[in-house]
């Protein structure tokens, strides 16, 4: 029983050390210079952690940004990680927004959108990510699982 709880900790810390070598999406954050510029206009929902769909369509869930620094989002998930159950609500306001240089170009996780809602006070980050339709925006809602929902540009 004590060589079983000790190779549990070993497997534990492995995966432990994985996780921190090699994070979450791995090679799909977006590294390159970026201006605000290029983030202006709507995005849309484009995918939601799996087996939690939101009850309302993808397409119906935006996020506008503005070149004055605000945003406006519609039907907006308000992701909360309550053990065992990912609980999602939506909210449609105004806030603020801006686009942070967390690291250099050497670093893996450079931007990050900070989003300030207006009335929920709350301040969800958005990380840049690439994606096949060029660049994407992520929110992590859980991190053991780096799961989380996704952004597209609105075509």
């Amino acid at each position: 029983m004590k060589k079983l709880a000790e190779n549990s900790l070993r497997i534990a810390g492995l995966l432990a050390v994985l996780l921190l070598v090699f994070g979450c999406r791995e090679g799909t954050f977006y590294t390159a210079d970026l201006a605000k510029d290029q983030l202006l206009g709507t995005w849309v929902l484009s995918s939601f952690p799996e087996n939690h769909q939101p009850p309302k369509p993808l397409e119906d869930c935006t996020l506008t940004f503005r070149k004055d620094g605000t945003f406006e989002a519609a039907n907006f998930p308000m992701v909360m990680d309550v053990l065992p159950i990912l609980k999602v609500k939506y909210t449609t306001e105004h806030g603020s927004w801006s686009l942070d240089e967390v690291g250099g170009a050497d670093v893996r996780f450079r931007w990050k959108i900070n989003l300030i809602f207006n009335q929920s006070r709350i301040a969800p980050e958005l990380d840049i990510t690439k994606g096949s339709s060029g660049i994407e925006l992520f929110e992590r809602t859980d991190l053991d699982f780096c799961s989380g929902y996704t952004l597209r540009r609105k075509k």
